[in-house]
């Protein structure tokens, strides 16, 4: 066997190489080594024995959770809760609904033509029609449905348990990502041809990519005389097997036989070799995708860190925009395995690439991440992280989560005074109890304010005025009267009245006949000033405070 180099390039490029690693390590044997240079990959070519079964595993590890497949065989805990309750009206309603999905999902175009490449079929093609809803009404005795609801039951159960099975999920979920997440990046060849529908899956992409790599690996090149458009390989001739387009990729590729005049006297010589066709391949794995929609960034300092930065746990519930938010932690978070001098020069690079598959004219956009933004996340970043999991609830059926309204704020050039605003009313009306996270989100926010920020040191101290205060009040047993005292102290800093804010400040020290702390008239200076002071006075107010605080050291973390 020969070994395989592959040196990192473009956007296009880079992603592909993310997305050939992934599949690599997946099928990888204790004996198997993947070399990862700075700007290179290599491996041996046997690496490629069972490649697409690797290829087509791992797309299921990153997003089988989120497909038609999973949500399917996922019913079998609700099917058995149903079998093991009394029948009501309610249990059979909540039945005859996973009929309804289970019947339109395996009677899709997608799951017929795997049918087609299973050997038993044909046993589950008309079983949608053997699947009815139980015709219950309100006004009926649902123990007279008890016999029909049992058949439906069983059935469901076996229609389950057949999907189930090892070599069906194999058919059954290649098919759903070939729809869902390869199909928005190339298509029109291979196993998105429509021509191809009806064959096994796994031997077309052996056969279209693999099969002409291994060959062109073996062959002797010393006599070609054409070269790859992408890595320069030497290429024998711009034709089949031993060269192809890049008409195949969405939107990227030009098709040479229609548009010759693209090229130096009219020929086209945009052709890959099969190394790097079976490599572009690889570039749904390279993005992050949901809905139709992906985001890759090419953080190319080198190539562990690329990875690092496109690595993103994904659950069923995950949003785009979550998504996207937590890309941007993740280029922050590879940063901590670059080593480099001055870690403020890399913040100028970082290219963000997004495709949406729904845009059919335009379906890839690119921009670059804002040095400044970059800033306040990489300085930030233990900040961010602490958030990342916390979810508030504003309304019964409506959650937020803080690292995502904290992260689009700083995109969109907002500072963070009303979330914490927002949160600390909640706080006192006992509808959220995370004050330490009230406390990271102003933190990142004096950070954001540049010029305007306080000093760590004054921060604290602001804090600490507010702790006092509040230990104050416990000693003469009258703490009920802080709510009170913060609810205006609040409502002063959202209107930015700088007055109303020092009258509640010096009533508060003149009920404990105690004189007011130097600094604090600082905030009738301006609103910035009044809100940085206001929100740390009430954060020590609340018992936020740093416990060296506490013991009275001072702190310049």
């Amino acid at each position: 066997m020969a070994l395989i180099k592959i040196e990192s390039g473009d956007w296009l490029k880079n992603a592909s190489i993310v997305g050939i690693i992934k599949v690599l390590k997946n099928k990888r044997k204790s004996n198997e080594n993947i070399e990862i240079a700075s700007n290179y990959i290599q491996f041996d070519s046997a690496m490629l024995d069972g490649f697409e079964e690797a290829y087509f595993e791992t797309i299921f590890e990153e997003y089988g959770k989120r497909g038609s497949w999973n949500k399917l065989v996922g019913y079998i805990d609700a099917i058995e809760g149903i079998n093991k309750q009394a029948i009501t009206f309610e249990n059979i309603e909540k039945f005859n609904k996973i009929i309804d999905d289970v019947k339109k999902i395996i009677k899709s175009s997608s799951y017929k033509s795997a049918y087609l490449l299973l050997e038993d079929g044909a046993w589950i093609e008309g079983k949608e029609s053997e699947l009815k809803k139980i015709n219950c009404k309100k006004k009926d005795n649902p123990e007279d449905f008890k016999d029909s609801v049992l058949i439906q039951l069983n059935l469901m159960v076996d229609i389950i348990n057949w999907f189930n099975r090892k070599d069906v999920k194999r058919v059954i979920l290649a098919k759903n990502v070939m729809y869902d997440y390869i199909q928005p990046f190339w298509n029109n060849v291979s196993i998105l041809l429509k021509t191809n529908n009806k064959n096994d899956m796994y031997k077309l992409y052996k056969s279209d990519f693999i099969d002409s790599t291994i060959n062109y690996i073996n062959s002797d090149k010393d006599t070609y005389k054409n070269y790859c458009f992408t890595c320069d390989n030497k290429i024998k001739k711009f034709n089949k097997p031993d060269a192809f387009d890049l008409t195949w990729l969405v939107k990227t590729g030009v098709d040479m036989n229609r548009k010759s005049s693209h090229f130096w006297k009219m020929n086209g010589d945009a052709y890959i070799c099969p190394v790097c066709n079976l490599l572009y391949s690889c570039l749904p794995l390279g993005f992050k995708t949901i809905n139709n929609k992906g985001i890759f960034i090419n953080f190319n300092h080198n190539i562990n860190v690329l990875c690092q930065a496109n690595i993103t746990k994904m659950n069923e519930e995950i949003t785009f925009s979550q998504l996207e938010n937590l890309s941007y932690y993740n280029v922050i978070d590879s940063m901590d395995h670059m080593y480099t001098k001055n870690i403020e020069n890399e913040f100028e690079n970082i290219q963000v690439v997004k495709i949406d598959g729904n845009n059919s004219l335009r379906p890839y956009s690119f921009s670059i991440l804002s040095p400044n933004i970059m800033k306040v996340l990489y300085y930030n970043k233990k900040n961010l992280e602490y958030l990342i999991k916390i979810r508030v609830k504003i309304t019964e059926k409506y959650y937020i989560n803080l690292y995502n309204e904290v992260i689009n704020r700083i995109y969109e050039g907002k500072n963070l005074f009303d979330l914490i605003n927002k949160l600390l009313v909640m706080f006192l009306d006992n509808k959220f109890n995370n004050i330490k996270a009230i406390k990271n989100i102003f933190r990142i926010n004096n950070f954001l304010l540049g010029g305007k920020a306080m000093r760590i040191d004054e921060i604290n101290k602001f804090e600490k005025y507010g702790y006092e205060l509040r230990k104050s009040y416990y000693k003469k047993n009258v703490e009920s009267k802080l709510i009170g005292i913060t609810y205006r102290l609040i409502n002063s800093i959202k209107t930015k009245d700088s007055s109303k804010f020092m009258d509640t400040i010096i009533n508060s020290y003149m009920y404990l006949g105690k004189s007011i702390p130097n600094g604090i008239s600082l905030a009738l200076s301006d609103s910035d000033r009044l809100q940085n002071i206001g929100y740390a006075f009430i954060l020590g107010l609340q018992g936020e405070i740093n416990e060296k605080l506490k013991e009275g050291e001072g702190s310049n973390e």
